[in-house]
């Protein structure tokens, strides 16, 4: 492939672009005339004091994209932002990850976004965590996590499946989760706005808000993922879910499917025969439908043993 190279004439500070590069494994050095020079596999990017952004290499499109060069082909977020009551220039999105899923945490995510950010956001590829890859969601997640401010609440299979005990709903859950984190992020950044989809009576949520004393104007709204900043949160979310996940899976020598389906129960199946029935509690949320139709066909089995003694 031959050599490439792109100058970018209006590009995000020296800051932010070194954070994104920072994440993506960049070495930096000292250059002449400039902020920096950045290596990476692929791409070498200088950032002059002028502030144009040079990028050279094989691989300086991929990085250009990156850190928000302009493509003309964004996600829409002015359409949703233009729903913000007037004097909105910077707001909080909340979004969660692995509410349907059996095994792993249950992971409630807040970040702050400002009106800077949004064509930047677009260029970068941000949206509803669901349309994308693990692995984009892994690389945008890191990158949104190093730039924008943001607060995550990571509760484990054992805390959810005690919390599930004593509140016996999942929407309970998911309020405090959220709240929880709204309110982590108002002690490090202000705004004007925190957003949520639409998920509960509004009262539920409410009733969750009363501990946070900063005064925030809150929404509910159905389709909210539309917006910038709970796109941004759903992928930071989705980011933490996955790479819990893969961690408990390391751990016990095994990939965790995500889901609930035929898949999850063949792997939760395979966990008890190795473990023991008490091997789910530490990895899964035991409220599913999963957990009677694995122990079930384990009590099938252990009668059939005693049938044949």
């Amino acid at each position: 492939m031959p050599m490439s190279s792109i100058t970018m004439e209006n590009p995000p500070s020296q800051e932010v672009v070194r954070n994104i590069l920072e994440s993506e494994g960049f070495h930096f050095e000292p250059a002449q005339y400039a902020f920096w020079m950045a290596r990476g596999t692929g791409c070498t990017a200088v950032y002059y004091k002028s502030g144009k952004l040079v990028l050279q290499g094989k691989a300086c499109k991929d990085t250009a994209g990156l850190v928000g060069w302009h493509s003309g082909h964004g996600n829409g977020f002015r359409s949703a932002i233009a729903m913000h009551p007037a004097g909105v220039s910077s707001w909080i999105g909340m979004d969660e990850s692995g509410k349907g899923d059996y095994f792993g945490p249950l992971v409630a995510a807040a970040v702050r976004v400002e009106s800077k950010d949004i064509a930047w956001l677009e260029e970068l590829g941000v949206k509803d965590s669901k349309k994308l890859s693990d692995d984009k969601a892994l690389r945008l997640g890191r990158v949104l996590s190093q730039v924008l401010p943001f607060n995550v609440v990571y509760i484990g299979p054992g805390k959810y499946n005690s919390m599930y005990d004593s509140m016996g709903n999942l929407n309970a859950i998911l309020a405090w989760a959220h709240a929880k984190a709204l309110a982590g992020l108002l002690k490090k950044v202000d705004a004007d706005l925190a957003l949520l989809d639409k998920f509960c009576a509004k009262d539920r949520m409410e009733k969750a808000l009363n501990g946070i004393k900063r005064k925030i104007r809150f929404e509910q709204r159905p389709r909210a993922e539309d917006d910038p900043a709970v796109a941004a949160a759903s992928v930071v979310a989705r980011m933490r879910f996955n790479t819990g996940l893969m961690s408990m899976g390391k751990k016990l020598r095994m990939v965790l499917p995500k889901g609930a389906g035929t898949p999850v129960v063949i792997a939760a199946r395979k966990l008890v025969e190795i473990h023991g029935p008490g091997v789910l509690a530490s990895v899964a949320k035991l409220h599913f439908r999963n957990t009677g139709m694995v122990l079930q066909k384990e009590r099938h089995t252990e009668s059939r043993h005693v049938e044949n003694r």
